[in-house]
């Protein structure tokens, strides 16, 4: 029940905040490489996102059914400002998809193997005392079988904004991509794997 009540008043604040995409964000990384996220205003308070950043290789053909494997770096700048793909995954029926209520927990964006990315959201005013901020990290739901991170309600800009940190999301693999066991060349849980690489 209380977690019903906190996901009420989250949604609520989610409605009455305002937001605006203003221009491109860019940011070099310490190995020489760079992304180019979407910069957002939220009440006032400026965040930057990068969203689909790789972080293994994509899990096609030998990789399959297999432990994730780190992605190689990119080289010159990528582009961080769509979206991932959102991992293969069984479409639930149960859905009443003229609901509105029902339609924000579909998946936005297409489906795909090669869907092993992280979307990051950074407050763009970064404390002037060095001080490192927060990072909070989150693994959506849905039971090992379906969801994504990309859906609006995950959406990290707000909680960077109003909270002050940083905000990290991730794709898995789902249903048997992610979790099938048949025997010792398949051992299951590679959704974990790619949770414990990512992080």
């Amino acid at each position: 029940m209380f977690l019903l009540l906190l996901l009420l008043l989250f949604s609520v604040a989610l409605v009455n905040a305002t937001e605006k995409r203003s221009r491109d964000a860019l940011l070099t990384l310490r190995s020489g490489v760079s992304l180019k996220g979407t910069k957002w205003t939220v009440d006032g308070v400026e965040v930057d996102a990068y969203l689909g950043i790789p972080f293994a290789k994509p899990p096609v053909g030998d990789l399959r059914f297999a432990p994730p494997v780190e992605a190689e770096l990119w080289k010159g700048q990528l582009d961080a400002t769509q979206r991932p793909n959102t991992c293969w995954q069984y479409l639930f029926s149960g859905f009443d998809l003229a609901n509105p209520a029902a339609r924000v927990w579909v998946n936005n964006t297409r489906m795909s193997e090669d869907c092993l990315y992280l979307n990051v959201w950074v407050p763009a005013n970064m404390p002037q005392d060095g001080k490192p901020l927060p990072v909070m990290v989150w693994i959506f739901g849905g039971g090992f079988f379906s969801g994504t991170s990309t859906l609006d309600v995950y959406d990290g800009k707000f909680l960077a904004a109003k909270e002050g940190v940083i905000v990290v999301s991730m794709q898995y693999r789902l249903g048997p991509f992610g979790f099938l066991y048949v025997d010792s060349k398949v051992e299951g849980n590679m959704g974990l794997l790619d949770q414990r690489l990512a992080l």
